[in-house]
């Protein structure tokens, strides 16, 4: 009961991770901290995943001459909370004898704690599907009223693709500025549209920005908005003249301005704009009126060398 109300809780608040909770009141003994962690499942996870013969762990654990220390004894850094790599780190700085015993078949300090913090994410991840009650997990439920108050954009999703939002938070920090002042943009009152140049990973961080207004973590101007990248190859191929390709990009644009939750996304504006001149065709001239409107919202990609030889020309 007690690892299972820690796990619903804020590590911050309860000082340990569920994890670590589970590891030390499932030991068989608390007199030998080492031999617990090994016989425990990250034990046999940590066993599994370096290679570990079964045999030498065995003869390890049961050794005569190994020294055991109990649980008071471990000297853990400060830290906010006790989290499975702070915790194992400090049995294997305590335990010589361990730390000598993973040195001989070639496991480093620090190899077990990566291993740790991957096992302690995969259990947070586990738990966040399992807990429906929290703020996240409702706020990926559409809400009726929401859905039916905007429109359906019919010829924009035969050309384009609904961004889903990543299972993992792990890049939330790579991203972070670039996530700031793309929200930033997108809340302005006008032209609220941004070019982003040179961009590392694009699917990334539009994947992230979709998580963000997801779990309602963005301001008030883009909650509810779904971001749809559009296929300007597959727009491009589909239209047999300058006519046409005009014709079916204006009502995409007229479809995203009416159904008002709607943030295009175009990965490769230079190579759109490129396709388009083939047709006789200009991609800025037809986009310049929306970009100015408060209807419609763009995120545009560009690499660096594109954007200096195709749009910034174009004042």
């Amino acid at each position: 009961m007690f690892c299972n109300s820690l796990a619903a809780r804020d590590p911050h608040i309860s000082g340990g991770t569920a994890s670590v909770a589970k590891l030390v009141l499932s030991g068989k003994t608390k007199k030998d901290v080492t031999g617990s962690l090994l016989r425990s499942e990250i034990g046999k996870e940590i066993i599994e995943r370096f290679g570990l013969a079964k045999n030498d762990v065995k003869e390890f654990i049961y050794s005569s001459g190994r020294e055991k220390f109990a649980y008071d004894s471990i000297k853990i850094r400060e830290a906010s909370f006790v989290d499975l790599p702070l915790y194992t780190t400090a049995v294997i700085e305590h335990d010589l004898a361990f730390k000598e015993f993973l040195f001989k078949n070639a496991v480093q300090e620090s190899q077990v704690e990566d291993l740790c913090q991957w096992i302690e994410r995969r259990f947070y991840l586990e738990l966040a599907k399992r807990r429906w009650w929290t703020r996240d997990a409702l706020l990926r439920i559409p809400s009726i009223g929401t859905t039916l108050s905007f429109g359906r954009a019919y010829v924009l999703e035969q050309f384009s693709l609904k961004v889903e939002s990543p299972t993992s938070d792990a890049l939330f920090d790579y991203f972070e500025d670039e996530l700031d002042k793309l929200e930033d943009i997108l809340t302005r009152n006008k032209e609220a549209n941004a070019l982003v140049i040179g961009s590392r990973e694009n699917r990334h961080l539009i994947g992230l920005l979709q998580k963000k207004i997801q779990r309602g973590n963005v301001h008030p101007q883009i909650e509810h908005k779904n971001l749809f990248v559009l296929y300007t190859e597959e727009l491009i191929s589909n239209s047999q003249d300058k006519n046409s390709f005009e014709r079916t990009f204006i009502k995409i644009l007229n479809e995203i301005g009416r159904a008002g939750n709607i943030i295009l996304v175009i990965e490769d504006l230079p190579g759109f704009t490129v396709s388009a001149q083939s047709l006789g065709s200009g991609v800025i001239p037809i986009l310049e009126p929306y970009l100015a409107s408060t209807s419609v919202q763009v995120v545009a990609f560009s690499e660096v060398r594109t954007y200096h030889n195709v749009l910034e020309p174009n004042e």
